[in-house]
């Protein structure tokens, strides 16, 4: 149970990364440490909440793992959640609820009110050799994409695998019954990109 590889990482860590909460209880109940840390700093809560694990987050929490425990760059596992906008984990962290709601509606006004939307949906495979490690990071490369396109001004771009989320408060089923909000503004096709 406490086995690693040369990161770090624990059996535990990968079912929080993998969305494994069967795994990850059968772990926690083998006494496998939810504060076990890679070399980056991260424990299973951190990659919990980047990779939005609610189930598997809401089991560590359970069995006490540190929701203020920084990683190597300084960062709880609920700033990665905002970050990587982990809308439906971010419900089980301390605070994270009200934070949710707050950015939710303010994120569905800016939606409502936006003059062109742009949807970007990211489909994302490693080309051959490449991994997480050698290779950019899907969510990191779609927020930056994103941003980029949201300089011009009354132009909203529109993720539905985090945007959807928050505009329904981080409610997993909600965010899952509808894909796209009744489109408020003008909206041209999707934007893609990959990495090569």
């Amino acid at each position: 149970m406490h086995a690693t590889i040369q990161s770090g990482a624990t059996p535990l860590i990968f079912a929080a990364q993998c969305n494994a909460p069967d795994v990850a209880q059968l772990l926690l109940d083998s006494k496998a440490d939810v504060h076990a840390k890679q070399q980056n700093g991260y424990t299973a809560l951190h990659l919990s909440a980047q990779c939005n694990t609610a189930a598997v987050a809401t089991k560590l929490i359970a069995r006490g793992a540190d929701v203020n425990a920084k990683n190597n760059d300084g960062y709880t596992p609920l700033d990665l959640a905002k970050h990587f906008r982990s809308a439906i984990v971010m419900r089980v962290f301390p605070g994270g609820e009200a934070y949710i709601k707050e950015q939710g509606k303010k994120e569905l006004a800016l939606f409502m009110a936006a003059k062109k939307i742009l949807v970007l949906s990211v489909r994302f495979a490693y080309p051959p050799g490449q991994d997480s490690n050698t290779c950019c990071d899907p969510k990191e490369a779609a927020t930056l994409v994103k941003q980029r396109l949201q300089l011009t001004d009354g132009v909203l771009v529109f993720d539905p695998n985090s945007d959807n989320a928050y505009i329904m408060l981080g409610d997993a089923n909600e965010a899952n019954s509808i894909w796209l909000y009744p489109l408020a503004g003008e909206s041209n096709g999707a934007v893609g990109f990959g990495c090569n």
